[in-house]
């Protein structure tokens, strides 16, 4: 913006001081690709997360990977989600405040929200955010190489529902994302009780929630057998004037 100190930024779509909605930073792959990381041939040293239902587990990370301007060192870790999604950084504990409450609160009984949310659990990649319970069925495995870390969701299913989905997330040390859809449910689902889900929601956020990309959400869901490619512009911090 020619102001030295405005401490303004770039948004997603190169647009100082932008709110991100000019262009569409991300783009559907022309080709379906797959890592079968449930494919113990394929992948002999994948691991295999157990998780229970509304939880997670803390990994390393295997590569210095940048996401909305902060570069998370290899060996620090990053979180795997029940629930479709992978959170960055270490989880803050709980201190009373709205924020603080507001993130609990996504995390517990299958919450959702539209992204960015204020209080949504940050910095996230939302693969397919959706109340998934992997201890009723399914796996989840992560594999990674130098350049490249997995994370595979196969069939598991909704919470309380015979409905299972297959997806994964492919992070790159260049800082490249994508999010792959073998076979996802289209629409909202009901549990055995015929309560509706909440809606599935798919994109990225900042550590606050301020910051973020909806890809899809409730209806406006991804394609069975879909390759979302996610540039690094679409979750980076630039001054307008560095």
């Amino acid at each position: 913006d020619g102001v030295a100190g405005s401490e303004l930024q770039f948004d997603a779509c190169s647009v100082c001081d932008g709110d991100g909605t000019s262009c569409t930073c991300w783009s559907v792959a022309e080709e379906f690709e797959w890592d079968e990381l449930s494919n113990s041939t394929l992948y002999p040293d994948r691991t295999s997360l157990t998780l229970p239902d509304d939880g997670s587990v803390t990994i390393p990370l295997p590569f210095d990977f940048q996401f909305f301007g902060v570069t998370h060192l290899a060996g620090t870790e990053y979180r795997v989600y029940s629930n479709g999604f992978i959170r960055f950084g270490s989880m803050g504990q709980y201190d009373g405040t709205a924020a603080s409450h507001l993130s609990q609160h996504y995390m517990q009984l299958g919450r959702t929200a539209p992204l960015p949310s204020l209080g949504t659990p940050g910095p996230m990649l939302a693969v397919y955010w959706a109340d998934l319970n992997p201890s009723a069925g399914g796996a989840v495995y992560t594999w990674h190489d130098d350049t490249r870390l997995i994370v595979e969701w196969a069939e598991v299913p909704f919470w309380n529902t015979d409905i299972r989905v297959h997806f994964e997330v492919v992070l790159m040390a260049d800082g490249m994302i994508e999010m792959r859809y073998l076979d996802i449910q289209p629409t909202t689902p009901r549990d055995a009780y015929g309560r509706l889900h909440m809606p599935v929601s798919i994109g990225w956020v900042d550590a606050f929630g301020a910051e973020g990309v909806q890809v899809g959400y409730g209806s406006n869901l991804r394609e069975v057998r879909e390759r979302i490619i996610v540039r690094h512009s679409c979750h980076t911090v630039v001054g307008c004037d560095d």
